[in-house]
């Protein structure tokens, strides 16, 4: 029988959601927000930064357009030196999100997880600790750590009418098939509507579930249809 691990399928099937930075991150657009969040890409080595005891507020913009361009690094440089500064503009809770992203996407996630948890403590009424509480979950599910139960659960309680509670259904659910859940895992990827941008990979990880549970028929019919919708290409071969 087919048999994928979970670290294989958070590889496979997340591949690396990632904020893509732009400088309407300030409009206060929750589905432009939840639009970053969503965004496919890969991740990076980490590298050491160097240490600059200047900046300027243009310095916000500045990082934003490193994070669109990929330079993850500098956007790192740009974000430190102004939380150094701890400028009382009210928005240091995105500073330290993007902070958070910036570390996440160069591989360094000790202290990406620091700075979410920083937004989540220090910022209660942050609208960026949803999304913070969602990168942990998703750093938990992928490092099979413990706690993944309760941080789920803690979502879907404080959150459920949150944006991000179907990309939080989706992973919860990979969670429960690498552990051989597999009706835990349908149930939660059974909330997700057909409207949902992770819906491709909620039919597959679906289709994965119906094979481990010998509905061969049921798990060949989604397979075949996602293939004849053109999912996400990735899935496809």
């Amino acid at each position: 029988m087919l048999q994928i691990t979970l670290r294989a399928l958070v590889a496979i099937l997340t591949a690396g959601i990632t904020l893509a930075a732009a400088a309407t991150v300030h409009s206060g657009d929750d589905s432009l927000r939840v639009g970053w969040l969503l965004q496919c890409a890969d991740s990076e080595e980490p590298v050491p930064l160097s240490q600059v005891a200047v900046t300027l507020p243009a310095d916000v913009r500045s990082a934003l357009k490193h994070y669109a361009d990929g330079d993850y690094r500098r956007a790192a440089e740009n974000l430190e030196k102004l939380r150094a500064l701890s400028l009382p503009d009210g928005r240091m809770d995105f500073l330290v999100f993007a902070l958070g992203e910036s570390y996440r996407r160069l591989g360094c996630r000790g202290l990406a997880a620091r700075d979410y948890r920083t937004v989540i403590d220090d910022y209660p009424g942050s609208d960026n600790v949803p999304a913070s509480c969602y990168r942990l979950l998703e750093f938990a599910v992928a490092n099979d750590e413990p706690g993944v139960d309760s941080l789920y659960a803690s979502f879907c309680r404080n959150y459920a009418a949150h944006p991000l509670i179907n990309a939080v259904r989706y992973v919860g659910a990979l969670h429960d098939y690498g552990h051989g859940e597999y009706a835990a895992a349908l149930e939660k990827l059974g909330q997700i509507p057909a409207t949902s941008s992770v819906l491709p990979r909620t039919r597959f990880l679906s289709a994965l579930c119906r094979i481990q549970t010998r509905e061969f028929g049921e798990a060949l019919e989604i397979l075949t249809d996602l293939r004849k919708s053109g999912g996400s290409g990735e899935l496809l071969y």
